[in-house]
C-alpha cells in the first residue's frame, strides 16, 4: 500500500466542537426548541462529514487502490448466458 501523503496535515479523529445551543431560546416553546435541536444537529452532521474529508484526504491513494482492486458483486457485469 502506498504511503500516506504528508503534504497533507494529519487531523484528529473528531472535530473541535464549533457550534453552540443558542441560549436565546425558550424550552417553553417546543416548536423553538425542536428548530434549534434542528439548525444544531444539522450544522454537527456538517462539520463532521467535512473533517472526514479531511482525514481521506491523507490516504485517498491507498483508498483508490482498493476502491479498484474491489469491486462489489452489484457492479460487476452480469454474464452473457446464451
Amino acid at each position: 500500500m502506498p504511503r500516506p501523503d504528508n503534504t497533507v496535515p494529519d487531523f484528529a479523529v473528531c472535530p473541535e466542537p464549533t457550534d453552540e445551543f443558542d441560549a436565546d431560546v425558550d424550552p417553553r416553546y417546543l416548536t423553538n426548541l425542536k428548530n434549534e435541536y434542528v439548525r444544531h444537529w444539522k450544522a454537527v452532521k456538517k462539520e463532521w462529514c467535512s473533517h472526514a474529508r479531511l482525514r481521506t484526504a491523507r490516504n485517498a491513494r491507498s483508498i483508490e487502490l482498493i476502491q479498484k482492486i474491489y469491486v462489489s458483486p452489484d457492479q460487476r457485469m452480469p454474464e452473457h448466458s446464451m
